[in-house]
């Protein structure tokens, strides 16, 4: 069992409500945490590695929440979801997802450019 988190960009300065909702990704016990990429392709962003979630969080200004509504700060958020588990230290290392696409970024991170729970 796991938490999926959530990024909610462009947060209403009154309410704190956002239109849209990402998922970012699941932290899960024994795990690195899976990384959701997403494709401007396919999708309405484009984020294909973790330093361009970072990019996306803090220029959208997004809330971070949980799949249960706890609501993280943005620092404190990527310091946990970096340090969770190992990442994946090259492309040899990736697991076989058949015909499920995932990308290896700059840093060694994998992120899934597929929706999962």
């Amino acid at each position: 069992m796991g938490t999926n988190f959530y990024a909610r960009p462009f947060p209403c300065e009154h309410c704190g409500r956002s239109e849209i909702e990402y998922h970012i990704g699941k932290r899960s016990a024994g795990w690195p945490f899976a990384w959701r990429g997403y494709r401007l392709t396919e999708d309405d962003i484009q984020i294909q590695s973790v330093r361009g979630w970072a990019t996306f969080l803090d220029e959208s200004n997004a809330v971070i929440v949980d799949e249960y509504g706890l609501q993280y700060p943005r620092a404190d958020f990527m310091k946990m979801a970096r340090g969770w588990g190992r990442k994946n230290l090259s492309c040899e290392k990736r697991r076989d997802y058949g015909d499920r696409e995932t990308i290896i970024d700059e840093e060694g991170y994998e992120l899934a450019l597929y929706e999962f729970s």
